[in-house]
């Protein structure tokens, strides 16, 4: 059994995005919103799977320039880019929509 902590005005709650979902705060702050672009697939292995969800492959993938010159390999590195620009946007939304008063991103200045 887990005991939460009771909620207190004056507390600063810190998480991770993917634990704030289906909460709401008054005051939300969002720390280096800059980095790499939306479209980063995951690094480690690649794992190509069919219609039904077996997996067909999976594949240490060599650098992006070799693979885009196979058309199986560059096929499934466009479909993990657009998967992962996918979650990178969901996510996105899940942090600026917790706040209920102000909401704060941290950027740098251009």
């Amino acid at each position: 059994h887990r005991v939460r902590e009771a909620e207190s005005a004056g507390v600063v709650r810190v998480m991770t995005i993917h634990k704030s979902k289906g909460l709401g705060f008054d005051v939300v702050l969002l720390p280096e919103l800059e980095g790499g672009g939306l479209d980063s697939p995951r690094e480690g292995l690649a794992v190509a799977r069919d219609g039904a969800g077996a997996v067909r492959w999976v594949l240490d993938l060599p650098p992006s320039r070799f693979a885009a010159a196979d058309p199986v390999l560059a096929a499934h590195l466009a479909a993990a880019r657009e998967e992962s620009a996918f979650e990178a946007l969901s996510l996105l939304y899940v942090a600026l929509t917790r706040a209920k008063r102000g909401l704060y991103a941290v950027v740098e200045p251009v």
